[in-house]
């Protein structure tokens, strides 16, 4: 079965360039972003009922719909997984926040993009 993926990302310039990143980079990972929190814990619920949950959720903290990153990471963890990785993104030192609501951890912004690399690679097997 296929790693995938889940972008939460209210900015179109950084969510356009992490999903093109990643299809580049990693084209048999699937990827799904969704410019709110909102969206995507609705497709992550939608998919749960046939056990589809991602492999790993890349989530802004400061998204701007009414969850905000933390809050998307809570949810998650109380409603969906405790397994999921979950990593923030934030350019606002939130880490030790990130942490507390659940995250396996953070990512600085601006990121190189060679630390999301590292990420995706952590869920494919080593050849």
């Amino acid at each position: 079965m296929a790693k995938r993926i889940i972008i939460a990302e209210d900015y179109d310039v950084i969510r356009k360039m992490i999903v093109d990143y990643i299809n580049d980079k990693h084209p048999k990972i699937e990827t799904e972003a969704f410019e709110s929190c909102e969206e995507a814990f609705e497709r992550m619920k939608n998919r749960n009922i046939n056990g589809e949950l991602p492999d790993l959720v890349l989530t802004n903290y400061m998204n701007r719909g009414r969850l905000n990153g933390l809050q998307f990471t809570e949810k998650i963890r109380r409603e969906l997984s405790k397994d999921v990785l979950i990593y923030v993104m934030s350019g606002n030192g939130v880490e030790k926040e990130a942490l507390e609501a659940g995250a396996n951890g953070y990512v600085t912004k601006p990121f190189d993009l060679a630390a999301l690399d590292f990420l995706v690679r952590r869920l494919q097997p080593t050849q």
